[in-house]
């Protein structure tokens, strides 16, 4: 395996900016994920990844799959339950029209 650390070093300080790392396709498309790149991404074994492929460039992206959404939309709605159910009725009311 070769490991590649393109870290950057800024007042004294090592920051990680990314992590390169090679691994070899086995005969059944499999790959294993080292442990650098598994203690970047915070993983653990049983967690589903996601992987992205881009063609074009011939880049393929790993990253966790969310485990959930609750919280993703923030204050979109409202940020107090009284104007989340002002919201809500103005959509309910909507429907109706």
């Amino acid at each position: 395996m070769k490991l590649r650390d393109s870290s950057k070093k800024e007042l004294g300080n090592t920051l990680p900016s990314a992590l390169e790392v090679e691994v070899q396709l086995r005969q059944r498309n499999q790959i294993t994920v080292p442990v650098e790149a598994v203690d970047g991404l915070g993983v653990a074994p049983g967690d589903r990844l996601v992987l992205t492929v881009d063609p074009a460039h011939r880049r393929v992206e790993i990253r966790p799959l969310r485990q959930s959404y609750a919280g993703v939309a923030g204050t979109s709605y409202g940020k107090t339950a009284r104007e989340i159910d002002a919201y809500i009725k103005r959509e309910r009311a909507a429907w109706d029209e």
